[in-house]
C-alpha cells in the first residue's frame, strides 16, 4: 500500500501557493493542523482529495482554536459520516485494504524532560492552546495541561490495547503530538517539550506498527524505532518548512 503523508497545512492562516498535485498513492494520511475545525477539515479533503484515493485524518491542536474538544469531534465524526471515504479517528481504528489505520491526536503526558508538574505549569502559562481551546463549550470547561494529560493517558491505552490485539494484521499509528524525543527538532526550547511529545517507545517497540505518522513541530523527521518508521512531513505556517515534500508516498506492506 502507497500512503500519501502531510500535516500542518495551516489552511487557517494562508491558502497553498499552488494547489496540491494528487500522487499515486492508496491513502492519505493526514496527521492533523489542517485547519480549524475538524469538519472543516473533513469537508476540504472531501472536496479535494477523497475523489482519488481514501483519507485518514486526525485533528490536531489547531483545529480546536476558539472552539471546544468535545464539540470538534463531534462535529467532526458527524461530518465524515457523509464521506464514506474520509475517516476522522480519534481513538478510533479503521481497516482500508488490508491495512489498520490507529488513529488519535494524543495530546502528552508532559514527561519527555522528567518535571511533569514543572512542564504543564509552563503550557499552562505560555500556550496559546490553553488559552484558545476550550475542553468543552457547552457547558464551558477550560481546557487545562490536566485535561490534556487525562486525553492522552486514554489515547496511549487505545493504541496500546488495539496494537496488542490483533499483531498479524499490517498497522499504521497516525497521532499529531510525537510518540518520541527523537522528533523534537533540536531548535525546539526545552521548557515546551513536554507539550510535543510523550515517550511511547515502549509501546511501539511492543506492538511493532509498520509505520506512525505523526506532526507538530514544523520540521521533517524520518527515522526507525525497533521495526517501526517514525515520519513527519509539515509544511508549517505559509510553506514555513523548506524541506516539506507535497508528494510524500510511503509504502506500507500489506
Amino acid at each position: 500500500m502507497k500512503l500519501w503523508i502531510f500535516s500542518d497545512l495551516h489552511l487557517e492562516y494562508a491558502d497553498l501557493s499552488s494547489p496540491l498535485a494528487i500522487p499515486e498513492a492508496d491513502v492519505c494520511g493526514v496527521a492533523g493542523d489542517l485547519m480549524r475545525a475538524p469538519a472543516n477539515g473533513v469537508h476540504w479533503l472531501a472536496q479535494h482529495v477523497m475523489t482519488a484515493m481514501p483519507c485518514i485524518y486526525v485533528a490536531g491542536n489547531h483545529e480546536f482554536y476558539r472552539g471546544g474538544i468535545k464539540e470538534g469531534l463531534d462535529d467532526g465524526r458527524a461530518a465524515a459520516e457523509r464521506f464514506p471515504d474520509v475517516h476522522f479517528l480519534e481513538n478510533d481504528f479503521v481497516i482500508v485494504d488490508g491495512v489498520r489505520f490507529i488513529g488519535a491526536t494524543l495530546w502528552t503526558d508532559f514527561r519527555i524532560d522528567g518535571s511533569q508538574h514543572l512542564s504543564m505549569a509552563h503550557a499552562r502559562e505560555r500556550m496559546n492552546d490553553y488559552r484558545q481551546i476550550a475542553l468543552q463549550r457547552s457547558p464551558w470547561q477550560r481546557f487545562v495541561p490536566v485535561a490534556a494529560y487525562r486525553i492522552h493517558q486514554d489515547s496511549r491505552r487505545f493504541i496500546e490495547e488495539t496494537l496488542k490485539a490483533d499483531r498479524d494484521i499490517p498497522t499504521v499509528v497516525v497521532s499529531h503530538h510525537l510518540p518520541s524525543a527523537k522528533s523534537l527538532p533540536a531548535r525546539f526550547y526545552r521548557d515546551f517539550n513536554g507539550a510535543y511529545a510523550s515517550d511511547l517507545e515502549d509501546v511501539i517497540e511492543d506492538g511493532r506498527p509498520a509505520l506512525w505518522v505523526h506532526g507538530h513541530p514544523h520540521d521533517s523527521c524520518d527515522y526507525t524505532l525497533g521495526d517501526t518508521r517514525v515520519v513527519c512531513n509539515p509544511r508549517g505556517y505559509e510553506d514555513e518548512n523548506a524541506a516539506f515534500d507535497r508528494q510524500l508516498v510511503v509504502e506500507v506492506r500489506a
